[in-house]
């Protein structure tokens, strides 16, 4: 793969990390929080704690993926891929 893919690769990976922060903020803010909205329809004692250290952790492995991308290039762009994939499927099921 030539160079400009990769880094039009590691831009977009990037961006995929940023739109999630983005989503986190959005499911922090909007009407009565994402935590209320799992303690009323699935989990009773889901907390702001565990929401708050979930995301932080998928926020770094995303982060950790995509750097290893850029250092490592090809051999391991379906590690960042797959959560592009997760990124997606999670829109899909807000379209719900």
């Amino acid at each position: 793969m030539s160079a400009n893919r990769d880094e039009t690769l590691s831009v977009l990976f990037w961006l995929n990390l940023a739109g999630f922060c983005l989503h986190v903020l959005d499911e922090t803010l909007m009407a009565g929080g994402f935590v209320a909205g799992v303690r009323t329809h699935f989990w009773p004692t889901y907390t702001a704690a565990r929401f708050f250290w979930f995301n932080t952790t998928l926020l770094a492995v995303i982060a950790l993926s995509n750097a290893l991308y850029d250092f490592a290039g090809n051999r391991i762009v379906v590690v960042p891929l797959l959560w592009v994939w997760e990124r997606a499927l999670n829109g899909l099921w807000h379209l719900s």
